[in-house]
């Protein structure tokens, strides 16, 4: 017999299903109560998460050593005394910038090289012309050593008479008095030694005969280079070669500091997407670091070259990089091969300023190849589609059926050059000279402060005044202006109250989450962190750190001592504006040495709640894993609460349609009886 569908069954049914169910879901009710709760304390977990990285973060902000350190002495900067409808220049200043005033005035601007062609008949017609010329440069590239001056020392016997030479350092110093070279050796003090029987000051005239060899007579032999014409003056602060002497029973010995770099060399190729170097003077400075010789290429400004990375590297670095073992050729990839001793027990170290061995490099222009059916503008657009040397670069224009050559740079150190027979064809060049200047290269030079500068360009001056940037404006020629700069706060200030401000939000969100409260009932509500004491004890920790005081040496012995700490409500705050402002002002280190200090230990304490493996993300990984064990549970007790009711649903349905089936049977019955009775009694 078929079941009677649960919406069929009588209510009293309906009733004993539903309490019976409900009695065997307790289990399930209680799982229930435990996955809403674990719910609820993720939230709590992931919003402290939250607020601990606010609070680290703005934390490792007053920390100087931070990339993104926000405590820095801040700077206002403004330009006055400018002529009415002048600019003159604009400036930045960094924190590093001091306070003050700076006149900057006979402002001269930097001015690039610009020559131009005879005008032709056309511009954009055949000029008929037909070879080939060089452009941004010269037609092949070249160095030039530039401590040509001395070549190698040696050591030789005592002259009668004479006694050695001093164990120790010695520089030769080289100068042109006229047209006559001179030298003289000096020890490491810069007292010259009397050699030879030179004067009072020492200097006498470089010999070139036999090689430009030079007896000392003291034990020491140096070799001059044999051409005057790469002679350079040289000091023993700026460039001068020097020799370590020694001597054991009259034994001599020597060890030259120039044999770290023993040459250069041009090569042709350049490194597929590198830039070849510009023109001009390259100086490679050495160092030992950790007991490794390294070396870099710099430029006359000390502006480090980016070089391959190895050589015949793929990448390149303006880093210090090692030298390669045992000496050998060195290709920095960009059209100039080093040559390093073989003996490293001889290299040393070197600046630009102090020994560093010196090469002149000319690059390669660009060779433009001309056909006759070229016009001016096809020309024009060669010389832009160009491969310079950088620094070298040149641009082209047509004006006035004119070819327009400029070099893109500013200063002296970016003059054009050029050659070629088509360019003397068109105007541009009377044999090797320009034939038409329309203007000269020049650097910029003005003065601050009464002090001259000269620098290549107009724009991103930052090694002027130091932590600031100038910008000269195309109508300061002539003119002059102030650079104010003055202390400002402001910066220093938010900084510390977006510390404040997250300190203050950890600390009142852990009082609501840890606190125990008594309800109406006389029953206690428990905070979700309440009784954690890790908790409690990073919430003691920060409180303590904030206020601790910390015998650093300095002028501030903790952070109320600047005018901040614990106000009367609990809170931290800046206690005291006018402390805070004059100890940034007049004592700025000793306050970055007290934060420093403090946020250090706050950022120490915080890192141990934060990041993947902290106490607070275990607490949420935990959590997590709880969850979905409770879920699984849960999924489990549906199904089988599920299955239950549809039996007991299943149950009763039965029972209540045999009861149906009772009832109509008795009734069947009892009517029979009736009838029956009836047909006897009629």
């Amino acid at each position: 017999m078929a079941t009677t569908a649960l919406t069929t069954l009588d209510s009293t049914y309906t009733t004993l299903i539903n309490y019976q169910i409900q009695m065997e879901s307790q289990p399930l009710t209680r799982l229930t109560t435990q996955q809403n709760d674990l719910k609820l304390k993720k939230a709590i977990y992931t919003d402290l998460k939250t607020k601990l990285d606010q609070l680290l973060s703005s934390t490792k902000a007053l920390i100087s050593t931070n990339a993104f350190y926000s405590l820095k002495s801040g700077r206002t900067i403004s330009v006055a005394n400018v002529a009415t409808g002048s600019t003159v220049l604009t400036a930045s200043a960094s924190s590093s910038s001091l306070p003050g005033s700076y006149e900057v005035s006979n402002i001269s601007l930097a001015l690039a090289d610009r020559v131009r062609s005879d005008e032709q008949e056309y511009a954009d017609q055949a000029l008929g012309k037909t070879g080939t010329f060089v452009i941004g440069g010269a037609s092949s590239r070249s160095t030039e050593k530039g401590a040509n001056n001395i070549d190698v020392f040696g050591t030789n016997a005592l002259k009668d008479g004479s006694t050695k030479l001093a164990d120790g350092k010695y520089y030769v110093e080289t100068r042109k008095v006229e047209d006559t070279w001179q030298f003289r050796v000096v020890n490491s003090s810069g007292t010259y030694q009397e050699i030879d029987g030179s004067g009072e000051d020492g200097w006498q005239t470089i010999p070139t005969e036999n090689g430009g060899q030079y007896d000392s007579g003291r034990g020491l032999t140096i070799d001059f280079g044999n051409d005057p014409a790469k002679y350079t003056a040289l000091t023993k602060s700026t460039g001068a070669t020097s020799v370590t002497f020694s001597s054991v029973n009259d034994e001599f010995s020597v060890k030259s500091t120039q044999n770290t770099v023993s040459g250069f060399s041009a090569n042709e190729a350049v490194t597929q997407g590198q830039l070849e170097l510009g023109k001009g003077n390259y100086f490679v400075e050495t160092r030992n670091y950790n007991g490794a010789w390294q070396f870099r290429l710099v430029n006359d400004e000390g502006i480090a070259a980016k070089i391959a990375q190895g050589s015949n590297g793929t990448t390149y670095t303006d880093q210090w990089q090692s030298i390669p073992t045992d000496g050998g050729t060195f290709n920095t990839g960009r059209g100039l091969s080093i040559e390093f001793g073989t003996d490293s027990s001889k290299y040393a170290e070197a600046t630009r300023l102090s020994g560093a061995l010196k090469v002149n490099y000319q690059a390669k222009g660009a060779e433009i190849s001309v056909t006759s059916d070229m016009s001016l503008i096809d020309i024009a657009s060669k010389i832009n589609a160009g491969t310079y040397g950088s620094g070298d670069e040149v641009t082209a224009t047509i004006v006035n059926k004119q070819l327009v050559i400029s070099s893109k740079l500013t200063g002296s150190a970016h003059q054009l050059q050029a050659s070629g027979a088509v360019l003397e064809e068109i105007g541009v060049l009377s044999g090797s000279s320009f034939k038409n200047v329309m203007q000269t290269a020049k650097d910029a030079t003005f003065t601050v402060n009464g002090l001259n500068v000269t620098r290549s360009q107009n724009s991103a001056l930052t090694d002027v005044i130091s932590g600031v940037t100038i910008n000269l404006a195309s109508d300061a020629e002539g003119k002059s202006a102030t650079v104010n700069i003055a202390s400002d706060n402001g910066a220093q200030k938010t900084a510390m109250n977006s510390f404040i401000t997250n300190f203050n939000a950890i600390i009142t969100y852990l009082n609501s989450k840890m606190a125990v409260t008594k309800n109406s009932d006389n029953t206690y509500t428990r905070g979700a962190l309440a009784g954690d004491q890790s908790i409690i004890s990073l919430k003691s920790s920060l409180q303590s750190m904030l206020t601790r005081y910390d015998p650093l040496g300095g002028v501030y012995k903790s952070l109320r001592e600047i005018g901040i700490g614990i106000n009367t409500s609990g809170s931290a705050a800046i206690l005291d504006s006018t402390k805070f402002e004059n100890a940034l002002k007049n004592n700025y280190a000793d306050v970055q040495k007290v934060v420093d200090s403090v946020m250090t230990n706050i950022s120490d304490k915080l890192s141990k709640y934060t990041g993947t493996t902290s106490y607070v993300n275990q607490l949420i990984k935990a959590n997590e894993s709880q969850t979905k064990s409770i879920a699984s549970q849960i999924t489990i007790w549906n199904k089988r609460i599920e299955a239950r009711k549809e039996s007991l649903t299943n149950t009763y349905a039965n029972i209540q349609a045999q009861m149906t089936e009772l009832s109509y049977t008795s009734s069947t019955n009892q009517s029979w009886i009736t009838s029956l009775y009836s047909s006897l009694y009629t």
